[in-house]
């Protein structure tokens, strides 16, 4: 049942579907045929990350309220919604299969668009709303979980203490006047050429 909602939840995300399994399914298909597509390697990949997480992040994940799939107030502005948020720490889930070792093994792997990423959902969160603390990454193929309280981390990346309501108010300010006026420019500035490329 987790790879059929995968499916569907690709039908919301991705900028095309043409190549999904999806599109085996016809008018008079059931959730019988929908269940089908998952062939029995994917199943057992499935089953071993949700056992992988049931040791690995279950018991370092805080308690408090537990929050899945939720939207920003700026998500208005940006279409992001967040994989987890229990207890006040973000966390996201990563199901690459990371980085080629020269021994031909993989490594679990984190590149700065991915912090910057969970750095956007929390600018996202323009009034604080699930009074985020901390964000993290889970690796799910690895079992490897990592944390970062938000302070430590912004101070880290910007060299200095930062002001997190004061960033979260310009970067609103930037998402709804400045990013839809660069577009409109951007796309303006682009039919222009054509015009005077025809």
């Amino acid at each position: 049942m987790s790879y059929a909602l995968a499916l569907l939840v690709e039908l919301y995300r991705a900028a095309r579907v043409d190549g999904s399994r999806l599109m085996q399914l016809g008018p008079d298909s059931r959730a019988s045929d929908l269940l089908a597509l998952a062939n029995a390697d994917e199943v057992a990949d499935l089953i071993a990350m949700r056992d992988l997480a049931v040791e690995k992040l279950l018991p370092r994940l805080p308690s408090g309220p537990v929050a899945t799939g939720s939207t920003f107030e700026g998500s208005v502005d940006l279409n992001a919604d967040a994989d987890l948020i229990v207890g006040g720490v973000l966390v996201d889930f990563k199901a690459t299969q990371g980085r080629a070792r020269p021994d031909g093994s993989r490594a679990a792997a984190l590149t700065r668009a991915e912090i910057d990423q969970l750095l956007g959902y929390v600018l996202l969160d323009y009034s604080d709303a699930f009074a985020l603390h901390s964000v993290a990454i889970y690796a799910i193929r690895y079992g490897h979980y990592r944390a970062w309280p938000l302070d430590e981390l912004c101070a880290e990346l910007a060299g200095r203490p930062i002001d997190l309501a004061a960033m979260r108010q310009e970067f609103a300010q930037v998402v709804r006047v400045e990013l839809p006026g660069y577009r409109r420019a951007s796309i303006v500035d682009r039919i222009q050429r054509r015009v005077a490329t025809s």
